[in-house]
């Protein structure tokens, strides 16, 4: 409870200083609501983008080709503006995300499989007694 009561005490504050920020430095009446409105909507707004962030993402698979073209472009970039190789290489991370990638989705059929079956297996042995 004193969690809910220091969240909702640090955003009454917080709304109350945008609400006074926005009416400082905005004359235009339309603007300034639209301004209060995102003011006010702004730690929702973070709460559901942070949220978003840590869902899991679709990996675009894995391409040799494209990977050595990515390589290439790295060492031209080397040769034109000097400097040094990107280690590791975006390739061998690319190559790296997808073959985790595949391996999690593998790993998440496996043990659905096996909840299935056991699933399946409760089913079929209802119905025998």
């Amino acid at each position: 409870m004193l969690l809910l009561k220091l969240l909702g005490t640090a955003y009454l504050l917080c709304a109350i200083v945008t609400i006074l920020m926005v009416n400082s430095a905005i004359d235009d009446k339309i603007m300034r609501r639209v301004f209060w409105f995102l003011g006010i909507m702004m730690p929702f707004i973070f709460v559901y983008a942070t949220f978003l962030s840590f869902r899991n993402r679709r990996v675009v698979p894995y391409d040799n080709e494209l990977a050595r073209i990515e390589d290439g472009i790295e060492m031209e970039r080397v040769r034109l503006f000097g400097g040094e190789i990107t280690s590791p290489s975006f390739s061998a991370r690319w190559e790296l995300a997808y073959k985790t990638s595949l391996e999690k989705l593998l790993h998440n059929a496996a043990r659905a499989s096996k909840q299935f079956a056991c699933f399946e297996a409760h089913l079929h042995s209802g119905r025998a007694a």
